[in-house]
């Protein structure tokens, strides 16, 4: 297994890079979103043009970061084209140079840095996400609050919603016995 110590080092500072930095468009670099996954790690981006192209995820990025529909990007524009795995050459302009996350898109919009054509649409989308989730939050938390008042440090496994619910209630009935 030679190597193995040099691929996690090399993973990890991937990962902290695409977290930690706060990366800013440079000379033929710009902000797109994403609109869907073509599959072997090409993506169709919306350029603020308005036009749909193709991005390539390099390489350092695969199996690392994933990356969603309605995300914002960082891409290099290629005067020739990229070639793909499969070999296809002359379809993808675009290289993906970084992945924005939260933190990074608030810090482009206050810099200037952000496209004023995504500014808009996507402000709209994060007041109508974030009324949604905050109802939805807040009828989830007072049932949390009821169930979880004694778990409140402990990791909640979301996939196994069933599993604590049936726990806590058989708990209850035995204490409920015990009186």
């Amino acid at each position: 297994m030679a190597g193995v110590r040099r691929r996690t080092k090399y993973r990890k500072n991937t990962v902290k890079s695409v977290e930690d930095e706060f990366p800013v468009p440079g000379e033929n670099e710009m902000i797109v979103r994403v609109t869907a996954s073509r599959g072997d790690n090409i993506f169709e981006i919306e350029i603020p043009e308005g036009e749909s192209e193709l991005a390539l995820l390099p390489t350092k990025f695969r199996k690392l970061v994933w990356i969603r529909r309605g995300m914002f990007l960082i891409v290099s524009c290629s005067t020739g084209n990229f070639i793909t795995a499969s070999g296809r050459d002359g379809r993808v302009r675009f290289m993906i140079e970084h992945i924005l996350l939260a933190e990074q898109e608030n810090f482009l919009r206050k810099s200037k840095h952000w496209p004023a054509k995504f500014s808009a649409t996507s402000e709209s989308e994060r007041e109508d996400a974030a009324a949604t989730s905050s109802a939805s939050k807040t009828a989830a938390r007072t049932e949390e609050e009821e169930d979880d008042d004694d778990m409140a440090g402990v990791f909640k496994n979301t996939n196994r919603a069933g599993a604590y619910d049936s726990d806590l209630s058989e708990s209850s009935e035995a204490s409920d016995d015990d009186e």
